[in-house]
């Protein structure tokens, strides 16, 4: 025999029938409908939370670029493992980013990671073919004295170090190999295995680029109107905090006004680099 009730759960008038077992008890019907109530609200409260968290797609009409992130790493795995960790707390759609990490060299406890997140991420592995790991006799391998025979200095005069000569040549490789090769998108997000993602970090990639994009429309538009009027080309970048946490000064801005830049002294950090910038690297670099 089935018994009706009625209860406020979650805001909502919900009928609760039980039905009687041979002993007067309700079979367990009861819980089991407040089980399916209680699930149903936490799907509710994960839906509404996914909604609240994509909502900037909406607010950029529909702008949902695809970016792969680039990590060049070494040797650091426990470093990497907790960037990893902040790229699944963050707002980076997983499985449709590309993930690429140039690994330089054999190491064989960096491969095995790396290899271990291919069933959760979409992974892309390169390896470094002139690693100063792999070839530490011949050149960028070498020490400093060796690599500084013959050599008069940069163009600001600057020697040679052995650990900056091959993170630069790694840098170098990478960079040519994942825009010749990965053709189908327009920017990458370079990293390293020491960097921590924020929450919304592709959010304010997303928001970047479709800033970049929304001044080339405005731009063509005025070249229509005025062929002799061309705005300066924008960037932007996306870099750490100078001051560490407010520990010392913030650096000295300034505006090339002919160049069109905001030039900022930083050691490292993240950045985010459309094609159009790399092809000029090509077009101007020495």
């Amino acid at each position: 025999e089935e018994q009706g009730r009625y209860e406020i759960i979650g805001g909502e008038v919900i009928e609760v029938k039980q039905k009687e077992d041979e002993n007067g008890g309700d079979g367990g019907g009861e819980e089991s409908k407040r089980q399916l109530l209680m699930n149903r609200e936490e799907e509710d409260d994960t839906s509404a939370a996914q909604e609240e968290k994509e909502g900037w797609r909406k607010e950029l009409d529909g702008w949902d670029p695809i970016v792969p992130l680039v990590y060049m790493v070494y040797k650091r795995v426990d470093y990497l493992k907790e960037s990893m960790e902040s790229v699944r707390q963050s707002d980076i759609d997983t499985k449709r980013v590309p993930i690429v990490i140039s690994m330089d060299g054999h190491v064989p406890e960096m491969m095995d990671y790396v290899k271990s997140l291919e069933s959760e991420f979409h992974i892309i592995s390169i390896l470094h073919p002139y690693s100063c790991h792999d070839h530490p006799d011949s050149f960028p391998g070498g020490n400093d004295t060796e690599l500084n025979k013959d050599f008069k200095g940069d163009s600001y005069g600057n020697k040679r170090s052995a650990w900056a000569t091959c993170c630069k040549h790694h840098f170098t490789w990478m960079l040519n190999t994942v825009f010749t090769t990965m053709k189908e998108y327009d920017a990458f997000f370079f990293m390293e295995e020491d960097y921590v993602v924020a929450p919304n970090i592709y959010e304010t990639i997303a928001r970047g680029l479709k800033f970049l994009k929304d001044d080339d429309d405005d731009e063509k538009q005025q070249q229509k109107q005025d062929e002799e009027t061309k705005k300066e080309e924008r960037y932007f970048g996306i870099a750490m905090d100078p001051t560490d946490g407010h520990s010392k000064a913030a650096p000295i801005h300034y505006q090339d006004h002919q160049q069109g830049f905001d030039i900022k002294t930083f050691v490292s950090g993240p950045m985010v680099l459309q094609r159009k910038i790399f092809n000029k690297f090509l077009q101007h670099g020495r």
